[in-house]
C-alpha cells in the first residue's frame, strides 16, 4: 500500500473531526438482532467492494463505468450495490449465528487479525496516519478493526458448523454437484495421433509426415475408432497412445477448442467413436454421459475435495440466506450513499 503522506493536506480536517463524530450517536444502516453495521462501516465496505471491482477489471473510475448496463433493467453500479447490501446482512448473520452458538473469533483468526494491523500501521507509517488514511472513507482504526473482526469470524463460523457437522455432505451429493456444474458442456476424451515433426532426417532436422503417411494413420485410427464402435476393441487399451496432454474434455460452443474438435464434440451421439482432424493430427474422439461410473473412474479423485469445499460453501451461504432478509434497513440512511462518489482505494 502506497504512504498516506499525500492526502494529509487534503483530508486533515476530516481526521480531525472523526473522533468528535465517533462520539455522538452512530446512525446504523442494518441492524438484526442487535448486531449493527453503522454508516461509517458501510462507507468503508462500499469503496471496498468499488475498489476492488475497478481493479479486477482494470477500470478507471467513471460514471460512464458504474451507470453502464449490467444486464436488460440493472447498471453496474446498483448490481454492485446490491451485492454489498447482500454482503453486510450476510455479516450480521452470520455474527448472530456465532452468539447464539457461542462462537468466537479462532486463536488463528485473533493473530492473523493483529499481523494485518501491525502491517497496515507499519506501512502507512504509524497508526496516527493509517487512521488518516481510514478516515477519507469515514472510519477509523476501532471501526477497521470491527468490520475486519466480522469478516474474519464468518470463516471461523464455518470451520465451526462443519466440525461439529452441521454442514456436511454425501459421496452422492458431490457427484450431482460436479454433474450439474457441467449440465450444459459435453463430455469427450480423445486419443490424439499428432503428425506434426514426427520423425528425424538425415540431418537431424525434425520433418513433417508425408501425405502417404498421414493416410495410413487416418486409415489406422479408423478402423480403430469402427472397432471401438462395434466393441471389438477398448478405448482404454490405447491410451497410452494419446500424443495429448488430457485425455477427458469438457466442451462448450465457446470457442475454446479448435473448431473441427468443438463441432464434433457438439455434433456426436453419446456413445459414438469418431477421428476428427485438426491441425495438431488424428483425434480420435468418444462422447460420454457423465455417469456416476464415469465420475468415479475419472475424476472423484483428482476434483472431490475441491467439488465438496464449493458444495459445502453454497450450504454455508444457504443458513445465512434464509435470515438474510429479516435483516433491517435503514433506507433513509442507505440512500445517502452514492458509488459514484464513493471514494476509491489506493
Amino acid at each position: 500500500m502506497k504512504t498516506a503522506a499525500r492526502f494529509l493536506a487534503i483530508i486533515l480536517v476530516v481526521a480531525m473531526a472523526l473522533p468528535l463524530s465517533a462520539c455522538g450517536e452512530k446512525v446504523e444502516v442494518m441492524e438484526y438482532n442487535g448486531h449493527v453495521i453503522t454508516s461509517e462501516m458501510y462507507s468503508y465496505i462500499l469503496s471496498e467492494n468499488k475498489s476492488y471491482i475497478l481493479s479486477q477489471y482494470n477500470y478507471t473510475d467513471s460514471p460512464e463505468i458504474w451507470n453502464s448496463a449490467y444486464s436488460d433493467d440493472v447498471t453496474v453500479g446498483e448490481w454492485l450495490v446490491s451485492q454489498v447490501n447482500d454482503y453486510c446482512r450476510t455479516l450480521l448473520v452470520c455474527k448472530d449465528l456465532a452468539t447464539k452458538n457461542g462462537i468466537s473469533l479462532s486463536e488463528e483468526s485473533v493473530t492473523a487479525l493483529e499481523k494485518l494491523n501491525a502491517d497496515l500501521i507499519e506501512a502507512y507509517g504509524g497508526k496516527g496516519k493509517w487512521n488518516v488514511y481510514l478516515a477519507s472513507f469515514g472510519i477509523n482504526v476501532d471501526i477497521f478493526n470491527e468490520y475486519m473482526e466480522m469478516c474474519y469470524l464468518m470463516n471461523d463460523v464455518y470451520d465451526a458448523l462443519v466440525s461439529d457437522g452441521t454442514i456436511s455432505c454425501e459421496d452422492q451429493e458431490i457427484y450431482e454437484y460436479f454433474k450439474d456444474y457441467y449440465k450444459d458442456y459435453n463430455l469427450v476424451r480423445h486419443i490424439l495421433f499428432n503428425y506434426q515433426f514426427k520423425y528425424t532426417d538425415e540431418d537431424g532436422k525434425k520433418v513433417s509426415l508425408t501425405d502417404e503417411q498421414k493416410a495410413e494413420k487416418l486409415a489406422e485410427y479408423t478402423d480403430l475408432a469402427e472397432k471401438m464402435q462395434a466393441g471389438e476393441a477398448s478405448f482404454e487399451d490405447y491410451i497410452e497412445k494419446n500424443e495429448d496432454s488430457g485425455v477427458y474434455y469438457f466442451v462448450t460452443d465457446d470457442n475454446s477448442y479448435v473448431e473441427e474438435f468443438q463441432d464434433a464434440a457438439l455434433e456426436m451421439e453419446i456413445g459414438e467413436y469418431r477421428v476428427v482432424e485438426t491441425e495438431y493430427g488424428y483425434h480420435l474422439m468418444n462422447k460420454l454421459e457423465l455417469t456416476q461410473e464415469v465420475y468415479d473412474e475419472e475424476f472423484s479423485e483428482k476434483y472431490s475435495e475441491s467439488i465438496k469445499s464449493g458444495l459445502m460453501t453454497d450450504k454455508f451461504y444457504a443458513i445465512l440466506d434464509e435470515s438474510a432478509q429479516s435483516v433491517s434497513v435503514n433506507s433513509e440512511e442507505l440512500s445517502r450513499f452514492d458509488i459514484i462518489t464513493a471514494p476509491v482505494m489506493s
